[in-house]
């Protein structure tokens, strides 16, 4: 029966080895990479006090390899684990793709007895960067350039120093503590409504496969910060942001907690020339998922959606305000108009001092004011900071942050709807939206008006606002209030705003 076995297992050997399927022939196929250190050779040195033979550390259970492929800025992290025949350290191997690379850290780390748990791992040996104190025991520092040839395995042999933490410094170390890392990924893909499409001529949207339109895919970067340190950014302007959503990779320790944000700019037009303007700011901790308008996570797709203006009419995951193509700062001074039958504002402000290309331009608009108790004075010349009221109230200063931006919008958007008002009316009106408790009296030459009479144009112009508003967005063509406020925030001006079209 034992020899009857024997054949039967003998018979299956055989035909597996005649059933197996030739080896590939692609000269892009991973290589085996091993690493050796002979023993006897002096490739496991001894670093400590008296005689630097010895080396009491324990006996490593693996490697830390972190490799480098030349010409890129990505770090791979491989942990095979080691074995001893014939006095000579073994890894076991790694795969590489043909290329050229370098090993960038190289150590030897004993697991703690505990296998399954690295966060007690130590180094027992590690292999010094080339100027350190310690490059002068090794005949090969860090960094270690090798090749991988397609079709060839490849040893490369590397020499160790016996390692404690108190003298990681001296082999170059910045950092001496075994972390394991896991990379995740998020995916991005955004829509960019402008009505001035035709503004972006010349710019990367104009190479998009549709031309220049009214929503076009967005070309945008991501920045990825860890605990406030930048690590990487990833950016879809190569591929014009079609085809495919973008691919945002990040590191994280395992049994750490690591702080993440992502800041994301879209390519925009700034003046009269493009670049990347910040948008937004996302904030999570490890594996977290982002919340958005619609729960948490990118939905079914796995996509996290972005709209920057306001053309879609299914939500997406994350909603921004339609860009104002806006000046930083501006020279402005205000008067007061003449009043006349054709009068339609309160105050005339007057800039300077603004570049090319921008939404607003240097010369006169018409305009309105919010903080009714504070003074600006007319004629009088003011550095002014200027801002779009669309934005979200955490990016605008204290001083406008909080006023009622989306109801004075939303007026600026339906005066239409009140044929015949007069522009005290509306200067009224936007005083009581700022404050509640505001009576309508007379104030610096604006005439009163009853907010208790349901026939005024004063009361229905608020009644509407105060219903419609809360959340208002104009679409594209739309109008919305452009805030000036005085750069020195120590001595405040008046709120002063105009509408513009954005």
């Amino acid at each position: 029966m034992k020899k009857l076995a024997l054949l039967t297992g003998m018979a299956a050997m055989v035909f597996a080895s005649c059933t197996k399927e030739t080896p590939g022939t692609d000269p892009n196929a991973p290589q085996d990479i091993i690493f050796t250190s002979a023993i006897e050779n002096g490739g496991l040195k001894g670093l400590k006090a008296d005689d630097p033979t010895v080396c009491s550390n324990p006996a490593a259970d693996y490697a830390q390899i972190v490799i480098r492929k030349l010409g890129t800025t990505i770090d791979e992290t491989y942990t095979p684990s080691v074995f001893t025949v014939n006095n000579v350290l073994y890894t076991q191997a790694v795969k590489l793709t043909p290329g050229s690379y370098e090993v960038i850290l190289f150590t030897l780390m004993d697991n703690n007895d505990t296998p399954d748990n690295t966060s007690d791992d130590v180094i027992v040996r590690a292999t010094p960067n080339t100027g350190s104190d310690f490059s002068v025991f090794v005949s090969a520092t860090l960094p270690i350039p090798f090749t991988v040839a397609p079709f060839q395995k490849l040893e490369i042999p590397i020499e160790v120093l016996c390692f404690q933490e108190t003298t990681y410094k001296n082999f170059g170390f910045a950092w001496f503590r075994a972390t394991e890392a896991t990379v995740r990924q998020m995916w991005f893909f955004g829509d960019f409504c402008t009505k001035y499409y035709k503004d972006y001529a010349g710019s990367a949207y104009a190479n998009q496969s549709q031309g220049l339109q009214v929503d076009m895919p967005a070309i945008f970067k991501v920045e990825v910060y860890n605990n406030g340190n930048l690590v990487s950014t990833y950016s879809n302007e190569s591929y014009f942001g079609e085809g495919k959503p973008l691919e945002v990779k990040y590191s994280d320790v395992v049994n750490k907690v690591d702080n993440f944000e992502l800041k994301l700019y879209i390519l925009v037009k700034i003046g009269d020339s493009f670049g990347y303007k910040y948008m937004n700011s996302w904030f999570f901790e490890d594996a977290e998922e982002l919340d958005t308008q619609l729960g948490t996570g990118p939905g079914g797709d796995g996509v996290y959606d972005f709209v920057l203006g306001n053309c879609n009419a299914e939500q997406a995951d994350f909603a921004f305000a339609p860009y104002m193509n806006l000046p930083e700062s501006a020279n402005l001074y205000a008067t007061l108009p003449n009043d006349d039958a054709n009068r339609t504002s309160y105050l005339t402000m007057h800039f300077s001092n603004i570049g090319n290309g921008y939404d607003i331009a240097n010369g006169s608009l018409a305009g309105f004011c919010f903080d009714r108790t504070t003074t600006i004075y007319t004629n009088t010349n003011y550095n002014v900071s200027i801002y779009s009221t669309l934005l979200p109230a955490s990016v605008l200063p204290d001083r406008i942050k909080n006023k009622e931006w989306d109801r004075v919008n939303w007026l600026a958007n339906h005066l239409n709807q009140f044929a015949g008002y007069k522009w005290w009316e509306l200067q009224q009106v936007l005083w009581k939206l700022e404050d509640p408790s505001w009576n309508g009296a007379s104030e610096g030459g604006v005439p009163s008006v009853n907010f208790n009479d349901l026939n005024g144009m004063a009361k229905k112009m608020l009644d509407a606002a105060n219903l419609n508003g809360d959340g208002f967005v104009p679409l594209p063509g739309g109008w919305a209030a452009v805030a000036c406020i005085n750069a020195d925030a120590s001595h405040p001006i008046q709120t002063v705003f105009t509408i513009v079209d954005p």
